[in-house]
C-alpha cells in the first residue's frame, strides 16, 4: 500500500444518518492496495471510493456498526424463498470493474430516482474504476438488459460490498437485496466465508436494513473485535 496523506479527520457536519447527530469522520488517501491490505482495512471498519478511505469517528456516537455476513450460513426464511424465485431469471455475472456507458446509464439512474441527484461521471469513474485494490463488479441483466450493478473489494476472506446501484424496474425486484444472496452465494462459491457489508445503523431506514442478514456478526469499534450479536 502506497499511502499518499496521512489520516486525518474531517471538520464536524450533520450526520447523514441519524437527526440531531455530529458526523466526523478519519480519512486518507492511498493506492496500490494488496489483496492483505485490503483485508486489514476492511476488518477493521474501513470503507473506501477509490483511494479514499474512510471511517466514522463521532465522539459522542457509535451508531454505525460494521457488519458481515457468515455466506456459509446464510439463513433462507420464507419471505427470501419468494424474492429468489421471483428473481431466478435475472442473470448475474461477475468480472473486473468496467465503466460503460451502459453501466454509466444505470448509476445515474439510480442517483436521480433514490437521491434526486444528478451525478457526473467523471466523479463515477473515480470512485469506482481506479483499480486502487483488488476489486470485481457484478452485473444483474433481464432478457440481457443491465438492472443493477454492483461493485466489491476483495479481501482474503471474502468480500466486501462497496456499493450497489440499480435502476427503477430493478426496483421491482428488490433487487438491492437480491443482489446480496446472489453475491454470498458467489463467495460461498470461491471459498471465502464472509460478506461485508459496510455499516449498519438502526433507527436510518436507509442502513439498518443490513441487519437483515442472518447470521452476521458486527464489530467492535472500542475493542477491534467481531463477534455474534
Amino acid at each position: 500500500m502506497h499511502l499518499l496523506t496521512a489520516p486525518r479527520y474531517s471538520s464536524p457536519t450533520a450526520c447523514p444518518y441519524l437527526e440531531g447527530q455530529e458526523f466526523i469522520q478519519e480519512y486518507f488517501f492511498a493506492r496500490d492496495l494488496s489483496l492483505e491490505d485490503m483485508g486489514v482495512l476492511i476488518q477493521a471498519g474501513w470503507r473506501r471510493f477509490g483511494n479514499f478511505f474512510f471511517q466514522p469517528r463521532c465522539s459522542q456516537c457509535q451508531a454505525c456498526i460494521p457488519v458481515r455476513v457468515d455466506v456459509s450460513a446464510l439463513k433462507h426464511s420464507k419471505r427470501v424463498k419468494r424474492l429468489l424465485r421471483k428473481g431466478a431469471h435475472i442473470t448475474m455475472e461477475m468480472h473486473s470493474p468496467r465503466c460503460t456507458d451502459e453501466v454509466w446509464n444505470v448509476y445515474a439512474a439510480h442517483s436521480k430516482f433514490r437521491f434526486g441527484k444528478e451525478p457526473l461521471r467523471e466523479d463515477f469513474e473515480q470512485s469506482f474504476f481506479s483499480h486502487e485494490a483488488p476489486s470485481l463488479q457484478s452485473e444483474y441483466r433481464v432478457h440481457g438488459t443491465l438492472l443493477g450493478i454492483g461493485f466489491l473489494d476483495l479481501v482474503p476472506d471474502g468480500a466486501s460490498s462497496a456499493y450497489f446501484a440499480y435502476n427503477q424496474e430493478g426496483s421491482h425486484y428488490s433487487l438491492g437485496s437480491l443482489s446480496v444472496y446472489r453475491e454470498c452465494e458467489a463467495i460461498k462459491e470461491a471459498g471465502g466465508h464472509w460478506y461485508y457489508l459496510g455499516y449498519k445503523v438502526m433507527g436510518c431506514s436507509a442502513m439498518e436494513y443490513k441487519g437483515r442478514f442472518l447470521p452476521q456478526q458486527e464489530m467492535d469499534w472500542n475493542s477491534g473485535t467481531w463477534s455474534f450479536p
